[in-house]
């Protein structure tokens, strides 16, 4: 029987792969990894921040935590407030869900034991179809594809949630807008890996939250500008609690707290200008994408636990290279000799930066590109096969659902015999066979 490699590409939050036993199954071995670059986007304009329509009820009730969501958000919401109008509850976090603040340009979350750390949502590309840049003057020109908009109220705002219309060829996207950039509607929230109720708020800001400092700069550059930038130096000390890494989106920032996913200048400080009521939270700890009935099942959670795990192999990283034009890599085992051990391979990378970690129960990683080059990978492979005989292979994966052009999320899967060695099919095999 043929035994084969998973491989998954990129950070993840929990990774399993079985065999169904509706139509029996016998091994093979699959890998995550980091997806290949794609072109870089266009940049596109930026429309009239959203408005909530106006409306004079109260805020609605946040809805039961569900992991599969579907959301409509009620009539007769206030504009003024955020309201929470959907909850997805997964196995080590939450999904938030909320409303368009007018005026706002980021939202924040934390837990109201700890309000000085924060979570920022960020900004997000949203187009009205597969055709659309989401640049109008480009999207309606003669000849372009983009034969959808996005759905509007009376007076000219995105509708929310926000949603294309029909397919719409040939009069296209003619007078509505294309897309979207701004603040995103939903927040990732990591720190419910405990399985107990917590309290989390969500506030709208006039400003993108804050980047950590010390995550703008190597160790190195740090040392060498304190003494130009006493006061900055001072506020972002390398210490146990503000650690220096570069690409990094977790520090100590300026206005004294610790900011996840800040975007805008470290200079910024976000001023509240809406918040939601107190709502409550819990992680599903039982929650599972295991079939019933499925065989050769293969799940990591990535639990804290597991960090200590994780260790470096020898190896020159700089000098790396390899016959398929590889230059920069380096390796990690994590949970060696036991049923959930990974092989980690990074390729193409920039030695100093690029690092795997487990925290808040997830596989995280920082990967940063060698210089000149444009792709760069971070790859898992687990040290257990899996055999197919006929059957069907289900893999899944919960990740981050915002990526972009030149990061994303893959399986590849090769047999045991022959595993992969490079990622970029662009130049070259990636295996032997």
């Amino acid at each position: 029987m043929k035994k084969f490699l998973p491989l998954l590409l990129l950070a993840l939050a929990a990774c399993n792969f079985f065999n169904d036993n509706r139509t029996q199954q016998q091994g093979e071995t699959v890998t995550p990894e980091a997806a290949p670059p794609a072109a870089a986007p266009a940049t596109p304009a930026t429309p009239a921040a959203p408005a909530t329509p106006q409306a004079s009820a109260s805020s609605a009730t946040p809805p039961n935590p569900d992991s599969s969501l579907s959301f409509d958000v009620p009539a007769n919401l206030d504009p003024r407030v955020v309201n929470i109008v959907g909850l997805q509850s997964f196995h080590s976090s939450v999904k938030v869900y909320f409303t368009p603040v007018q005026g706002a340009k980021d939202y924040r979350l934390y837990d109201v034991t700890n309000p000085m750390d924060v979570k920022y949502a960020g900004l997000i590309h949203l187009t009205a179809g597969s055709g659309c840049s989401g640049v109008a003057a480009f999207d309606q020109m003669p000849g372009a594809s983009c034969w959808q908009r996005m759905m509007t109220y009376a007076d000219g705002s995105l509708a929310f949630p926000y949603r294309a219309t029909e397919f719409s060829y040939p009069n296209g996207a003619q007078g509505g807008p294309t897309g979207y950039d701004g603040p995103a509607y939903f927040i990732d929230w990591n720190a419910v890996g405990d399985g107990q109720p917590h309290t989390l708020v969500v506030e709208a800001v006039d400003a993108l939250g804050p980047v950590p400092f010390a995550n703008l700069y190597r160790e190195t550059d740090i040392k060498g500008i304190a003494p130009m930038f006493p006061d900055v130096h001072a506020a972002h000390a390398h210490d146990g609690t503000n650690m220096v890494m570069l690409g990094s989106n977790k520090g100590a920032t300026q206005d004294g707290k610790v900011s996840t996913n800040g975007q805008g200048p470290y200079t910024n400080n976000p001023r509240v200008i809406a918040a939601s009521a107190q709502f409550t939270v819990q992680a599903d700890r039982t929650q599972t994408p295991i079939l019933a009935g499925a065989t050769q099942v293969f799940l990591d959670t990535f639990e804290n636990a597991e960090a200590a795990s994780l260790l470096q192999q020898p190896g020159d990283c700089a000098s790396y290279t390899n016959d398929r034009g590889d230059w920069g890599g380096r390796e990690w085992t994590l949970n060696a000799g036991t049923d959930k051990a990974w092989r980690i391979i990074a390729r193409q990378i920039d030695c100093d930066v690029t690092m795997p970690f487990v925290m808040s129960n997830h596989f995280m990683d920082v990967l940063a590109d060698r210089d000149a080059t444009i792709y760069g990978s971070v790859s898992l492979t687990p040290d257990r096969t899996f055999q197919l005989n006929g059957g069907i292979l289900h893999l899944t994966q919960e990740v981050d659902d915002v990526m972009f052009g030149d990061r994303w999320m893959d399986f590849n899967i090769a047999p045991a015999s022959d595993p992969l060695v490079h990622w970029n099919h662009q130049d070259a095999a990636l295996n032997n066979s």
